[in-house]
């Protein structure tokens, strides 16, 4: 489980399920001359918003690519990981870019593309802490993005730890660097 398990960065796209999701169509979305991407506001490298307030990293790239394909602007929508599919279904959004473990459960309310990277999720740990195998988590506090595919990962396979879940990234690091999570 820790070795390799892939999470597709993929752009989900819900403007082909008008059922399931309340997103505007691609003609929509062209009419309007802009496209609203999520990104995640806090997962440098891959999302996130810059001093200067602006949609930075390779998934905002892709958003970019993607609305100069389709013809139209860019308009970034920085969400957090558990907002992510709810600013989707809800039409906050019309497409998101942002890194995200394709599920059968989220298959059931959107609808992915192609992964166009591949990541690894990784558990961290003081040095002086045993972290190489689920066994060695188990009593552990273990912090977690709420509704992450590491909260999922790490909550199926180790039942006996005590899993804290935080709004995002940042903070989940942040709770490990101040001794909230071992």
């Amino acid at each position: 489980m820790f070795a390799r398990l892939l999470s597709g960065a993929a752009m989900i796209a819900a403007l082909a399920l008008p059922l399931a999701a309340q997103a505007r169509t691609v003609e929509e979305a062209k009419a309007s001359g802009t496209v609203r991407i999520g990104i995640q506001g806090d997962n440098c490298p891959w999302g996130c918003i810059n001093s200067a307030g602006e949609a930075d990293g390779f998934d905002a790239e892709m958003g970019r690519a993607f609305a100069e394909h389709l013809g139209v602007k860019a308009e970034f929508v920085p969400l957090q990981v558990a907002n992510r599919i709810p600013a989707l279904t809800t039409d906050k959004v019309d497409v998101l870019f942002a890194t995200m473990g394709m599920t059968a459960e989220r298959a059931q309310s959107i609808q992915y593309s192609r992964p166009y990277a591949a990541n690894q999720l990784s558990v961290l740990a003081p040095k002086d802490m045993a972290a190489a195998t689920a066994e060695d988590l188990a009593g552990k506090r273990v912090g977690v993005p709420r509704a992450s595919a590491q909260d999922n990962a790490l909550t199926a396979a180790v039942p006996n730890a005590e899993i804290m879940r935080f709004d995002d990234d940042a903070a989940t690091i942040q709770a490990l660097l101040s001794g909230q999570v071992d």
